[in-house]
C-alpha cells in the first residue's frame, strides 16, 4: 500500500548508468517476511532498453502461511537444550532449572529446580538416562522418563559429560584440564585420562568426547590441539 521510490545519484551513471539487481524485503508483524528481487536497467534515457540474454521466468505467485509456535517450552531464558536419540524427550535448560517433556506432544514430564550454574545436557544413547553438567563441577545422571537421581559424579571446575557409543560408560571433561571414565551403571570411576592440574598457565575448561566406535577419546588439550587417546 506504501510506494517506495529510491533516488540514483547522478555521479552513479556517469559512464552511462548500469544493470542492477535491487532487492526489496518486506515483513508483517507476526507473519514472517519475504524478499522480492529485480533485475533493473538505469541509464540516462538515451541508454537502449535492457534485453536479457535469455527468457527470465515470470514472477511466481507466492502465498504467504503463517507460522505458531506449538508451544512455550520451559521458563526464563533457554540456556540449553537437547534431544533424546529416539525423539521422545526433550531437555531445556533454564535459570530455574531442568525442564523434560515428551517431544511428540510438548508435555511436560518433569521439572528439576537446579542452581544457575548447571547448563550442558547429554542423553545417553538409550535414552533413558540424562546427564547434566554443571558450571561450577559435577555431573547429575538421572532418570530420562521422571527425573529419578541415579548418581552424582564430581569433576572439577565444569563438568562436561559425553556418552560412550553403548551407552556403558560416561566421560567427562572438566576444569584444571581434568579428563575421566566413569562407569554409567554405578558412577564409579572406571580410570583417568588426564589428572587435575590447575594453574596459571595452561587453559582451565577442556571438552573430551568419544569416538564413533568408542575406541578413541578426543580431548581439546591447552595448546589449541586436539589429543587422541
Amino acid at each position: 500500500e506504501n510506494p517506495i521510490t529510491y533516488s540514483f545519484q547522478e555521479g552513479e551513471f556517469a559512464k552511462g548508468g548500469g544493470l542492477y539487481v535491487i532487492r526489496i524485503q518486506a515483513a508483517w508483524q507476526g507473519k514472517g517476511d519475504v524478499a522480492y528481487g529485480f533485475l533493473v536497467q538505469v541509464g540516462s534515457g538515451r541508454q537502449p532498453a535492457f534485453t536479457p540474454a535469455i527468457e527470465l521466468p515470470a514472477p511466481a505467485l507466492v502465498t504467504l502461511q503463517a507460522l505458531q509456535p506449538l508451544a512455550r517450552l520451559g521458563k526464563g531464558y533457554a540456556q540449553a537444550i537437547a534431544l533424546s536419540k529416539d525423539g521422545g524427550w526433550l531437555a531445556v535448560n533454564t535459570p530455574f532449572g531442568v525442564y523434560v517433556y515428551q517431544a511428540k506432544t510438548q508435555q511436560e514430564a518433569w521439572f528439576m529446580p537446579l542452581p544457575q550454574h548447571w547448563r550442558v545436557l547429554a542423553f545417553s544413547p538409550d535414552s533413558e538416562k540424562l546427564a547434566i553438567g554443571a558450571q561450577a563441577g559435577g555431573v547429575l545422571v538421572v532418570a530420562a522418563a521422571s527425573g529419578q537421581e541415579f548418581f552424582h559424579i564430581k569433576t572439577a571446575e565444569s563438568g562436561q559429560p559425553d556418552w560412550s557409543p553403548d551407552g556403558t560408560k560416561l566421560l567427562t571433561g572438566a576444569g584444571c584440564e581434568e579428563v575421566k571414565v566413569w562407569d554409567a551403571s554405578s558412577g564409579m570411576s572406571l580410570g583417568t585420562v588426564q589428572e587435575a592440574k590447575c594453574n596459571y598457565v595452561v587453559r582451565s575448561v577442556v571438552r573430551a568426547v568419544w569416538s564413533g566406535d568408542g575406541g578413541k577419546i578426543y580431548v581439546d588439550s591447552d595448546n589449541r590441539l586436539v589429543r587422541a587417546f
